[in-house]
């Protein structure tokens, strides 16, 4: 299907979220879109047919990245920063016509994030975007140290991972990131979901609008409604004179992360679905239906798909929020970043206290890659933090260590089972391994429960157990 007319291409480019800036080969301005006043803060309308060039003497830019494209006939990205303080990162596109003159140039701009900021500054550190297959503008190689970075641009937390199964996580997530699906990210407490969802909103289209995070564990049972979708004045007793918005509203244009999903009541799951299918709220105390335009992604470190067999969560609600699941791998399904991470949250402790360098010796970490990690990076930080406070020798040892830690290889070397003969060694571990998670799959009430008994990610537990099917020793 084609455009009728140009009149109605202008049509979509104006009203497109993307912003971006159309200029002839004397950096003339000849088209702009709303999207691009909005975020620079000014109005363009007075400058359409002029040169680039008043725009930056009269201040209102720090530069043009078009009319440096045009003059060097290459594709430019860099940061410009308006007369009222926005930072934009822009990237100009020469259009080379066949006699090799420039025509046009295209300039799209974008809010310059935190992250992209960094990469700027910080631009020999790049990862490299064909060694990694990851967004070189997003994250950051930390060459020193030999680990990627992302940072959180709704908190001081970080991602920091060089783990396989970890850059292919965000190599997803970058995907997603550009696409309106329904994402549910599942991982245990500790793992990062909220840096992802972070991570994911950031790098979309709707990285200049609110991200919401909700955690619908923390709100009491009789405001979930009013908190999710907001109420109107004197709706009931107690509440504001003036209404309030509720999140929905709050993230409109934006992306809302719905953590903890899984503790929703079942009544409110029902309003949520209703949301979900027509993208539009009602207020309590309102009848009237209002529009919301927002991305939802959801979290849980729950088996919803248990649940749902259980009748605990609505089987309708669940499909439509598992679109695209992905899993966030627990730290002991990734023991290569434990050392990234002593190291990293060591540096980032003593730097917030301004302590004198402190060491963690080789032999503690190498004792903790047998630990089991039930609270992850989250139990490693507050590991970490705890040992450096409380030691005041220079180099943190094994006998600065208590309990969980202290024992945790001791209680994987214990004799627990008696061998009789010796065989094949990869058959025997294979068969071993297939009767544990068998034993653990039927001892245990649900999915979750045996992964948190075998200690293994709820992917590795399905892999497993379709294993055990396949092989007629567990019942279909």
């Amino acid at each position: 299907m084609r455009l009728e007319n140009s009149q109605e291409l202008d049509t979509i480019l104006k009203h497109s979220r993307d912003a971006f800036l159309v200029a002839d080969n004397k950096g003339h301005i000849l088209f702009f879109n709303s999207a691009i006043e909005e975020l620079s803060g000014f109005s363009l309308k007075e400058y359409l047919g002029k040169d680039m060039n008043i725009l930056v003497k009269k201040g209102l830019i720090s530069r043009s990245t078009a009319l440096e494209a045009i003059n060097k006939k290459e594709t430019i990205t860099g940061e410009v920063e308006t007369i009222k303080g926005k930072k934009l990162l822009v990237t100009s596109s020469p259009v080379i016509e066949p006699s090799g003159r420039v025509g046009r140039v295209v300039s799209n701009v974008r809010g310059l994030s935190v992250i992209q900021k960094k990469m700027i500054e910080n631009n020999s550190n790049k990862c490299d975007p064909a060694k990694l297959g990851i967004d070189d503008r997003v994250v950051y190689y930390d060459k020193n140290n030999s680990y990627y970075v992302v940072q959180s641009q709704s908190s001081n937390e970080e991602l920091v991972f060089k783990d396989n199964s970890m850059k292919k996580l965000v190599e997803l997530v970058l995907k997603l990131s550009w696409v309106e699906s329904t994402v549910l990210i599942y991982g245990e407490t500790g793992t990062g979901k909220e840096l992802i969802a972070d991570l994911m909103h950031n790098c979309s289209p709707r990285a200049n609008y609110p991200f919401v995070k909700v955690n619908c564990a923390s709100i009491p049972v009789n405001l979930i409604e009013s908190e999710l979708f907001g109420y109107e004045q004197g709706s009931f007793t107690g509440a504001s004179k003036q209404g309030k918005k509720g999140y929905f509203e709050q993230a409109d244009k934006g992306t809302l992360l719905l953590d903890e999903i899984a503790e929703l009541p079942l009544e409110v799951q029902a309003k949520l679905l209703r949301v979900l299918q027509d993208k539009k709220i009602n207020k309590v105390g309102d009848s009237t239906p209002r529009p919301v335009d927002i991305r939802i992604i959801a979290a849980t470190n729950r088996n919803l798909e248990q649940m749902v067999k259980e009748k605990k969560f609505r089987e309708d609600l669940y499909f439509r929020l598992n679109v695209v699941p992905i899993e966030v791998p627990p730290l002991r399904d990734r023991v290569s970043d434990i050392p990234v991470l002593f190291h990293y949250f060591s540096k980032k402790c003593m730097d917030k206290y301004g302590m004198h360098e402190k060491e963690i010796s080789p032999d503690v970490i190498e004792h903790l890659l047998k630990y089991p990690w039930p609270g992850n990076v989250r139990e490693l930080a507050n590991l970490v933090e705890r040992i450096l406070v409380t030691t005041s020798s220079e180099t943190a040892t094994l006998a600065h260590l208590f309990e969980p830690y202290l024992s945790c290889s001791s209680q994987l070397s214990s004799d627990k089972f008696s061998i009789y003969g010796i065989y094949p060694l990869k058959e025997t571990v294979d068969e071993f391994e297939l009767t544990m998670v068998k034993k653990a799959v039927e001892q245990s009430g649900t999915y979750m429960e045996a992964t948190r008994v075998l200690g293994i990610s709820l992917s590795s537990l399905m892999r497993k157990v379709k294993k055990l099917k396949n092989n007629k020793m567990l019942d279909q």
